[in-house]
């Protein structure tokens, strides 16, 4: 049987689900343009996930995103 390898995404890729995984490079910020297009609704994003330290974020985190 064949395998696909999923396509790491990119941080120009346009993100429309409901939650998102964080891979490396990424920030709050740059989630929430490419979620919303709008990068000052990155305390949309911290709120929902009561983060205690949003400038703190790592690779395999999945954040939730209000919608």
């Amino acid at each position: 049987p064949s395998t696909v390898a999923e396509k790491p995404a990119t941080t120009e890729e346009k993100i429309s689900g409901e939650s998102y995984t964080v891979v490396k490079g990424d920030s709050l910020w740059t989630i929430a343009e490419r979620a919303y297009g709008d990068g000052y609704k990155w305390v949309e994003i911290a709120e929902a996930n009561k983060l205690e330290h949003p400038g703190l974020i790592h690779s395999g985190n999945v954040f939730t995103l209000p919608r």
